[in-house]
């Protein structure tokens, strides 16, 4: 099996140039549009390395993953997760998205999974690794220049507040009638806000009293907010989408 995942995903990186790089992709011969159409591919939830499993954030994500998956590749059949934990019931479904968050389906979970939706072939879950934020900041100083006219032409100082957030995913399709994975890979987005401000005389003298006294100049010229982890995430599972077989 190994042999013929490296394989496949030597392929699908040939027809796939342009699309996201998932890093560690690997794909098995499963995993094409014949099964795609064939058998529906249910999300299974989302789960997070620093906060766990939390149900509703779970929940969600994975409506998220299926309209991103859906907006990429419209003749994939993807049913929402509520398919699945209606399926399994409530208190199952919690062990089938603990035991994906701590070590991954076995060959067992997924039997059993297959047992209850016997028109599904493939079920998707991800785990967010990473979830980080970072400020910055550009100052320009003031300038004089001439236009061809010889008039001088003032640029006041300036500050660009910055505001990144980085989301780094794996994902995890299980082929439920192989009983392994068909698709794995790990992707990362990131997007940022910016705020410019200009800065007069008076922001100057507060800069300049808050760097003395060890501050930053947030309260003069605020930071903005970060984008939030799920307009990040659906960039992640955007990403992952392109990777999908095209029909």
């Amino acid at each position: 099996m190994v042999g013929q995942l490296s394989l496949v995903t030597a392929l699908f990186l040939l027809t796939s140039a342009c699309a996201t790089k998932v890093d560690g992709l690997q794909v098995s011969d499963s995993f094409q549009p014949s099964t795609l159409k064939s058998g529906a591919l249910v999300t299974g939830g989302v789960v997070d390395t620093k906060a766990g499993v939390k149900r509703e954030d779970s929940n969600t994500y994975s409506a998220l993953m299926l309209s991103e998956i859906k907006d990429e590749r419209e003749y994939v059949s993807v049913k929402p997760v509520e398919t699945l934990i209606q399926a399994l019931g409530d208190s199952t479904y919690n062990i089938v998205l603990n035991q994906y968050s701590k070590s991954g389906l076995d060959g067992n979970t997924l039997g059993q999974i297959a047992e209850k939706l016997p028109g599904v072939r493939f079920v998707a879950l991800a785990k967010i690794e990473g979830d980080t934020t970072e400020k910055g900041e550009n100052r320009q100083a003031a300038s004089e220049t001439k236009n061809d006219d010889g008039k001088v032409i003032k640029t006041p100082a300036s500050v660009t507040k910055t505001h990144k957030r980085t989301v780094l995913a794996s994902m995890h399709i299980y082929d439920l009638k192989n009983r392994d994975v068909a698709f794995s890979g790990q992707v990362s987005k990131s997007k940022e806000t910016s705020r410019n401000y200009t800065i007069n005389t008076v922001g100057n003298v507060l800069s300049v009293v808050n760097a003395i006294q060890g501050k930053d100049d947030d309260a003069t010229y605020p930071t903005p907010e970060a984008p939030s982890t799920r307009d990040v995430l659906a960039e992640v599972f955007e990403g992952f989408a392109e990777n999908f077989p095209k029909e």
